[in-house]
């Protein structure tokens, strides 16, 4: 009996596994890395499903800038104000990002985390000095 519910235990902990590893497939988005030129500008990208807004990472410093609860981030429209953009969640699928003109001398960015029920995904997001 022992032998039996190790097995068990062992294949349950497999069928876990094998369910973490599907549940790192992607999301279908629009774009995975979003370019703007030193001029600024506003672009849109999309989500196959009601994806949610997890948070943003600078891509320099690697700090995380917003970190958020799914209470929050389901609802839209809703508005995200960085120092240098501006991310608005226009629908349930739909986002765009405005970047101001870039004069810091330096390449910036930052990475979008997106999530829905069971994917992960990211976006990256440049802008030229």
């Amino acid at each position: 009996m022992r032998k039996l519910l190790h097995r068990v235990s062992g294949l349950m902990s497999m069928v876990l596994l094998m369910s973490m590893v599907v549940s790192c497939n992607k999301l279908d988005i629009s774009d995975h890395e979003i370019k703007f030129s030193a001029d600024g500008g506003t672009k849109t990208f999309t989500a196959s499903s009601e994806t949610l807004f997890v948070g943003l990472k600078d891509i320099q410093t690697h700090a995380f800038m917003i970190m958020n609860s799914q209470d929050d981030w389901d609802k839209y429209p809703f508005t995200v104000e960085g120092t240098w953009f501006v991310i608005d969640r226009e629908s349930a699928t739909t986002f765009s990002i405005t970047a101001e003109p870039n004069n810091s001398g330096a390449t910036r960015g930052f990475i979008i985390y997106l999530e829905d029920d069971s994917f992960y995904d990211e976006i990256t997001v440049y802008q030229k000095d």
